[in-house]
């Protein structure tokens, strides 16, 4: 969000007539299209990864009296009529469905992430070898072989493994 984009879909407070009617989605305008610098009013900035996304682009925005245009309102499952009645479309339990696969995919992908990571950490603690035996000075020892490294490795495989778990049972309960 703070390197690349020009728009944010964003939830904020819908305000009509002086009445707070709740948080609805809008499209807005982050960035100036012909220089590409921040629109007055917003603040933007870099959080780095997320835990199961690494590859997305992760960011914090802030808005300082910012007023967003009616025209600009996601309107598929909500509107305001000239008038300035709010009315609500459709079946509000969609939208919860669609959050709830959001967040079991976060899980499941989180579990994946921590298992790839584990994969490295075992398989260079099984190869890696260090520190003389007090048996043998020609012979290491492999790093899998201590004992604290094991109390390391351990909890954190059965901890992927239970998250991975955990991940799949609720994808298939959708």
């Amino acid at each position: 969000m703070s390197r690349f984009s020009n728009h944010a879909i964003v939830y904020a407070q819908l305000i009509v007539g002086g009445k707070k009617i709740g948080l609805q989605p809008f499209l807005v305008q982050t960035r100036d299209k012909e220089n590409f610098q921040v629109m007055p009013g917003i603040e933007m900035g870099d959080m780095g990864s997320k835990f199961g996304y690494e590859s997305k682009d992760n960011g914090w925005l802030r808005f300082s009296n910012v007023r967003i245009p009616k025209n600009q309102m996601l309107s598929r499952f909500s509107r305001i009529d000239d008038e300035g009645n709010f009315e609500i479309l459709g079946d509000l339990r969609v939208l919860y469905a669609c959050m709830m696969m959001v967040r079991t995919h976060i899980v499941r992908y989180a579990g994946m992430c921590l298992m790839k990571a584990l994969k490295v950490a075992i398989r260079y603690a099984c190869v890696r070898r260090q520190f003389r035996t007090l048996e043998d000075d020609k012979k290491e020892r492999k790093l899998i072989d201590y004992q604290t490294h094991m109390h390391k490795l351990g909890p954190l495989l059965a901890r992927g493994f239970i998250i991975q778990v955990n991940g799949e049972i609720a994808a298939r309960r959708q």
